[in-house]
C-alpha cells in the first residue's frame, strides 16, 4: 500500500448479534478506521429463508475519511437500502461512497425474482449517487455458501451470492461492472471535477428544505397530523 500510495477497503469484515463491520485503511500501516452497519439483519437458523429480524448497532457509523485521492465514506451491507445514511455520509464531503455487502439469491428464487432484486439492488444505490451527486461503488462476493459456521452446516441449498458489483458516477451511470459469477478487480476512473459540475446543474443538497424534514427521525408518524384528506377540516 505505501509502495503504490493506494488506500486499502477490505470487506466482509468481523460480523456480531449487532453489526457487520468493515475496515478502512490508508497508505500507512498506522492508520486503520472501521465502519459497523447501523442496520444489521440476522438471519435465525429455525427459519433459514424468511427468518430474519432487524438488530441496531448501539452508534452511528456514517463517517467520510481522507484519502490522498479524494475523501470516500463506507456504509455498510444492509445500509445500501437507506437513503439517509448516504446522505449523512455526503454531507461530511464524501466524494465516493462505498457499499460493500454480501447479498445473493435463494436458488429457488432466483428465476423468478432474481433478475428483479439484483436490479433493486443496484437502483437504490445508483439513486444515493444522483440524490448526492457523488461516485457510489456497490462491492458484493460471488459463490454459494451454506452457512457452514465452526462445522455446523444449514439445512438447504444455501445462498447463491450474486457479485455485479459496480461503479456508477453522480448521475447514476454505471461506468464498470463486475460478472455475476467470477471473482475480479474491477477498475472505474473517478472524476471529481463531475461531481461539482453536476451539483452545480442538479444542485440537490443546495435545495433541499431541511426546515420541513424533521419527521424523518421519526418511526412513524401519526396520520391524525398528516394533511386531511379532501373534504376534510385540518
Amino acid at each position: 500500500m505505501r509502495r503504490s500510495r493506494t488506500f486499502a477497503r477490505p470487506g466482509g469484515g468481523a460480523r456480531t448479534l449487532s453489526a457487520c463491520r468493515s475496515y478502512f485503511a490508508r497508505n500507512t500501516s498506522a492508520s486503520v478506521k472501521s465502519f459497523r452497519s447501523l442496520t444489521f439483519r440476522r438471519r435465525f437458523p429455525a427459519r433459514p429463508r424468511r427468518g430474519w429480524a432487524s438488530w441496531l448497532a448501539n452508534s452511528a457509523c456514517f463517517k467520510a475519511v481522507d484519502t490522498a485521492f479524494g475523501r470516500v465514506g463506507t456504509l455498510v451491507c444492509w445500509d445500501q437500502w437507506y437513503p439517509e445514511g448516504a446522505r449523512l455520509t455526503a454531507l461530511q464531503g464524501a466524494e465516493v461512497l462505498f457499499y460493500p455487502t454480501a447479498i445473493g439469491w435463494h436458488p429457488a428464487e432466483k428465476t423468478e425474482f432474481g433478475a428483479a432484486q439484483y436490479d433493486a439492488w443496484q437502483t437504490i444505490q445508483r439513486s444515493h449517487a444522483i440524490a448526492n451527486g457523488v461516485y457510489v461503488a456497490g462491492v458484493n462476493r460471488v459463490g454459494v455458501e451454506h452457512g457452514d459456521i465452526l462445522g455446523n452446516r444449514a439445512e438447504g441449498p444455501g445462498l447463491e451470492f450474486w457479485g455485479g458489483s459496480f461503479l456508477a458516477d453522480p448521475f447514476g451511470r454505471v461506468i464498470a461492472k463486475a460478472s455475476h459469477d467470477a471473482e475480479e478487480i474491477l477498475i472505474g476512473e473517478i472524476d471529481l471535477g463531475l461531481i461539482e459540475e453536476t451539483r452545480r446543474n442538479w444542485p440537490f443538497l443546495r435545495d433541499r428544505r431541511i426546515d420541513a424534514y424533521g419527521g424523518i427521525t421519526s418511526r412513524y408518524l401519526d396520520p391524525a397530523t398528516a394533511w386531511p384528506r379532501d373534504g376534510e377540516a385540518k
